[in-house]
């Protein structure tokens, strides 16, 4: 038995008290009485006793909090799925789940920074392109919006130079 993990989940104050009833003063730990559940003496939360003793049973194997830190990349994207829909999220995800502080960090730097900057850049960079290469278009990106190309007002003296140039005179 693991008494340094009898902590609540949400408060995180120290159970050990309550687990120390679970046998008579003197008694041995094999005739220890444990129950399915139990509350909270400091905020109230009803808890399972064997996800506080054992908070790995609570683990999801598709969260990024839970798994080992060499598999953070493969859950990350499950992770980010999942979080677009909250209600099955939070479905599966309980308060007792061992949390990781590195690989929600990694998870953050990925998904909140390195994806929207790759993104802008990806924008940015088909912008230019467009804007250089698309030039027979005559439509130019001014950052906002897309310009068209000013109308050409075609005279006669034009449709003359365009005739000379094609006889060859």
């Amino acid at each position: 038995m693991n008494e340094h993990a009898a902590l609540c989940p949400r408060c995180g104050y120290d159970l050990r008290g309550q687990v120390a009833t679970w046998h008579a003063p003197g008694a041995d730990v094999e005739g220890a009485c444990c129950p399915s559940e139990g509350t909270c003496s400091e905020c109230g939360l009803r808890v399972e006793w064997r996800l506080v003793m054992r908070p790995e049973l609570a683990a999801v194997p598709w969260f990024v909090e839970t798994v080992a830190l060499r598999r953070w990349r493969y859950t990350s994207v499950l992770t980010w799925a999942m979080a677009m829909v909250p209600w099955m999220f939070w479905r599966r995800v309980r308060l007792e789940a061992p949390r990781r502080t590195t690989p929600r960090l990694w998870w953050m730097l990925v998904w909140w920074i390195l994806v929207p900057a790759i993104g802008l850049l990806a924008m940015a960079m088909s912008i230019s392109a467009i804007n250089t290469y698309g030039a027979t278009t005559g439509w130019v990106w001014n950052g906002t919006a897309w310009i068209p190309p000013p109308p050409k007002v075609v005279t006669f003296v034009d449709v003359l130079a365009a005739w000379e140039v094609q006889a060859g005179l």
